[in-house]
């Protein structure tokens, strides 16, 4: 959905009168200056709604996260992309609201903290997926926190994205590849202090992985593409970009690995 104001007034009306359109999915660039007007108006006309998509609409605020809260229990998914006015407490009240959360998207929305992923992790225990890339206030001291919050209480994630990940220490990688064996994509940026040691986890524990990224990890060494060349079968995609003490060597290794089957034919 997108348009101007008049289109949205449409919208509204139309999602308002057909509940069962409104439990699928909303998405659309909205209107500014209008954006919370119409989010709150259909929070509270649609309380099936299940699927929610606001990506970068910049103007959306705090008092639509609560209204969806509020008024729609069912939520399953949501997406917030670059939509950068959001709060803690909105997200802590809509993990806390909406307890059938499966799939979490937050990038770049650079005023949440690490204590909103602690929050879903406790209250979403059927989550499989969270994205929180780009995230800048991810302070490093509440990370190992939140992502062993994920690992007991989420072991049906099967996508994890995190970044920038600053002090997020090896361990706590661990306990994640432990807990959560369906895992199939992560994406670990700026992890100052992951090491091969959770690699090679990663690698033994989660062997449906298909695609792995790690991005500015400097302490990670051929010994982690190594792991996953030799462990990983299923791996479509893998980038450790800006990883400067892999050699050339391994990461053409890597890069043979991945080659999809058809180049093969």
């Amino acid at each position: 959905m997108s348009g101007g104001g008049g289109g949205w007034d449409g919208c509204i009306a139309c999602l308002t009168r057909s509940p069962f359109r409104a439990s699928q999915w909303l998405t659309g660039v909205l209107p500014r200056r209008q954006a919370d007007c119409y989010v709150i108006a259909l929070a509270e006309h649609c309380s099936k709604l299940a699927r929610v998509y606001f990506d970068w609409c910049g103007q959306l605020t705090s008092a639509s996260v609560f209204a969806l809260a509020t008024h729609c229990p069912q939520l399953t998914t949501d997406s917030f992309n670059a939509c950068r006015e959001l709060t803690d407490a909105c997200v802590i009240a809509l993990a806390s609201s909406c307890p059938r959360l499966s799939s979490v998207t937050f990038g770049a929305c650079s005023r949440l903290a690490w204590q909103i992923i602690h929050a879903l992790a406790v209250h979403c225990r059927r989550l499989t997926s969270v994205d929180f890339n780009s995230c800048s206030r991810m302070t490093p001291h509440l990370a190992n926190a939140s992502v062993l919050a994920l690992a007991d209480h989420c072991p049906l994630l099967t996508s994890v994205t995190l970044s920038p990940c600053g002090q997020l220490m090896g361990a706590q990688v661990i306990a994640l590849a432990k807990s959560c064996p369906r895992l199939t994509n992560v994406y670990f940026g700026v992890g100052d202090c992951l090491t091969d040691e959770s690699v090679v986890a990663l690698a033994k524990r989660c062997t449906l992985l298909t695609s792995v990224t790690f991005v500015s990890c400097y302490l990670l060494t051929d010994a982690s593409t190594a792991a996953v060349i030799d462990l990983c079968s299923h791996l479509t995609k893998a980038s450790f970009d800006r990883c400067s003490q892999l050699t050339k060597t391994s990461l053409a290794a890597l890069a043979e690995h991945c080659r999809p089957v058809a180049d093969e034919l």
